[in-house]
């Protein structure tokens, strides 16, 4: 970056503001089609969850996930609402923190369905990323702890616990 790292940054941000602001969302969502039988369970809750979240107007797709497959199924849809990648594992996390549209959390393993929604509206909540009263599309996988098994997904409202 040369002798001016923090202004060649600060310019590459605008840039990448400015084009996001004209970005063609609705004509990407469908460039990645899982056709039947051909894409997996991840491939297709991840698919869905990006439609659902634009037809719902969810402010957020939630991702709790342990290696990050199904965070970066969602980004590469390039949803106009944020992807919010929760995870248990500080490596997945610093992996997904570089991903387009991608901001991640990191949050103590859980067992149960309920307790893993609860806590990744209530971190939506504290870090701003959601409001009270917004829609939001939740994806996590049964069993928890195991990477791949991505089979949930759920429309919920913000609400604190």
């Amino acid at each position: 970056m040369g002798s001016y790292p923090l202004e060649a940054v600060n310019t590459m941000r605008r840039l990448a503001a400015d084009v996001e602001t004209t970005f063609p969302h609705e004509l990407w969502l469908h460039r990645f089609p899982c056709e039947a039988g051909c894409c997996t369970t991840e491939e297709a809750v991840s698919q869905v969850a990006v439609e659902l979240a634009e037809d719902v107007g969810a402010t957020a797709v939630i991702t709790c996930t342990y290696g990050g497959t199904t965070a970066r199924m969602v980004a590469k849809r390039r949803p106009q609402s944020v992807v919010l990648a929760v995870t248990p594992s500080e490596k997945t996390a610093r992996r997904l923190s570089v991903l387009w549209g991608v901001k991640t959390l990191l949050m103590d393993e859980v067992d149960s369905f309920e307790t893993i929604e609860r806590a990744a509206i209530t971190m939506a909540l504290q870090e701003g990323v959601v409001q009270p009263g917004e829609s939001l599309v939740l994806t996590a996988g049964l069993p928890f702890h195991v990477s791949g098994v991505t089979n949930l997904i759920k429309v919920a409202t913000a609400e604190w616990a």
